[in-house]
């Protein structure tokens, strides 16, 4: 039987967008490779010497979304066919996976030679198999096992162990299950929805608003040249006319969330370069370096017991006045805090960022401290679109602070008994990639929880987070 397609149109989509900023001689290299092959060159100008950086940075990201991103459509396709085999299929299958392990192991050890292999299971095996024979040369009659330093190599070993055991199952059906199933495939192959029996998905106007909602999305993304050598309407129109509600969530959910973070701002150099040298050499207050970020003011305590109890952020236009200002109110007393702000030519500098500034309070700000911190706001001010409770123009405060893993899985929990397509679409949204046991985290940031319960309100429901009670879920 074929292969499941390695790359499904939404992968090839990606790839034209990133390619602009990946040199030709290292497109289609793995991002290992590309970071061994290209070394930075250093130049006369530090400034075009640190864009090269950038750009060199960028590209790797790049590279490493897309393989994550294929990965997981892979996974995601293997999922759809396990969901519409019978039970005791579902049972081979598990079973079938036992066996694609220890062949991988026969293949390791010279014997039954795995063929029809894709360039990134080719690679991976021949790391394990590298490994393997080291490990035989110390002690053989050791078991083989192996760790995974990156975890792209996971991914990649945990959908090769998923194929082999597809392909071990169509030995085992009987030919009306093999049509079956066949047709299920070629309909995935074709990005096409699953047609389960008896169990058609009731998609009617309930679609609407929420595709609606999207094409505004777009317009919005566009504004802020998050586009900026192809339009997304192709996308838009493939998704409009395929009216499948998990992927307009998924789509909308990822969109929304980019509006919400990604931002377009010019910036005067020179204030900008001035405040963070400030920032960064002025000893009058501690101040360090992580990351691409510097931070600002009063470090808690730990023994103490001290830390963050609520943050704020501004839009606000950075400068060594706005510095002098933060540090005052810090030095006054006036407010019990430390801030941050990113590096220029870095994804952490406020051109990219509508929270030019974020605040961290070591203990609830006063009164007095919020309005101190709304004239600073108001008297630098450079826009909104900020997360959290508004105080001022260019000033907010977060309403959601910390929500712990627990209560976002119990989030999608809720969502299983409700619609299970916006829960799938939910559950995605919020996992981390796979880490080197290929274990997925569930968690939410602000902005994924504003992303969240802005998708969810075009399809007629409302959640809102609980401190004490966690989330809960209404129909509008």
């Amino acid at each position: 039987m074929k292969k499941i397609e390695q790359q499904p149109q939404e992968a090839k989509k990606l790839n034209k967008i990133q390619q602009h900023l990946i040199p030709p001689q290292y497109q289609n290299l793995p991002s290992e490779i590309v970071e061994e092959l290209w070394q930075p060159k250093i130049y006369a100008d530090p400034e075009k010497t640190k864009a090269e950086k950038l750009r060199r940075q960028k590209a790797l990201e790049q590279i490493e979304q897309r393989e994550f991103h294929r990965e997981e459509e892979k996974e995601k396709h293997f999922q759809q066919i396990y969901s519409n085999l019978p039970p005791e299929r579902k049972k081979e299958f598990a079973d079938l996976q036992a066996e694609s392990t220890q062949q991988i192991g026969s293949h390791l050890g010279g014997k039954d030679k795995i063929t029809d292999l894709s360039k990134e299971e080719a690679i991976v095996l021949g790391k394990m198999k590298e490994a393997y024979e080291y490990a035989q040369s110390k002690n053989p009659e050791q078991p083989f096992q192996i760790q995974f330093s990156r975890p792209i190599d996971q991914a990649v070993y945990n959908n090769l162990i998923r194929r082999l055991s597809w392909e071990g199952l169509k030995n085992k059906i009987n030919i009306s299950e093999e049509d079956q199933l066949k047709q299920i495939k070629q309909q995935i192959d074709n990005n096409q929805p699953i047609n389960k029996p008896n169990q058609p998905e009731k998609l009617t106007t309930d679609n609407q608003e929420a595709l609606t909602q999207l094409k505004l999305a777009f317009e919005e993304a566009i504004k802020n040249k998050q586009y900026r050598r192809h339009l997304p309407w192709d996308i838009y129109d493939d998704i409009k006319n395929e009216n499948n509600r998990q992927r307009i969530c998924e789509v909308l959910m990822k969109q929304i969330y980019q509006n919400l973070r990604n931002a377009d701002y010019k910036l005067n150099i020179e204030e900008y370069k001035k405040a963070y040298e400030l920032a960064t050499t002025d000893k009058s207050l501690s101040s360090k370096m992580e990351s691409d970020w510097v931070y600002r003011g009063l470090t808690p305590d730990k023994k103490k017991g001290e830390k963050t109890v609520t943050r704020g952020s501004l839009n606000i236009n950075v400068s060594p006045e706005v510095v002098n200002e933060l540090d005052e109110l810090i030095k006054k007393g006036l407010i019990k805090a430390n801030y941050k702000f990113g590096e220029l030519s870095t994804q952490a500098a406020a051109d990219s960022r509508h929270d030019a500034i974020t605040i961290y309070f070591l203990e609830n700000p006063s009164p007095e401290a919020l309005a101190a911190l709304s004239k600073l706001a108001q008297k630098h001010f450079r826009g909104n679109n900020l997360l959290g409770k508004k105080i001022s123009e260019g000033f907010y405060m977060s309403e959601v602070e910390s929500i712990s893993d627990t209560e976002a899985e119990n989030l999608i929990q809720q969502l299983q008994s409700i619609d299970s397509n916006l829960m799938t679409a939910v559950k995605d949204h919020l996992s981390s990639r796979p880490d080197a046991r290929g274990k997925k985290r569930i968690a939410m940031s602000e902005a994924q929880y504003y992303a969240v319960k802005k998708t969810l309100e075009t399809f007629g429901l409302d959640i809102n987070y609980d401190k004490t009670k966690g989330f809960l879920i209404n129909k509008i």
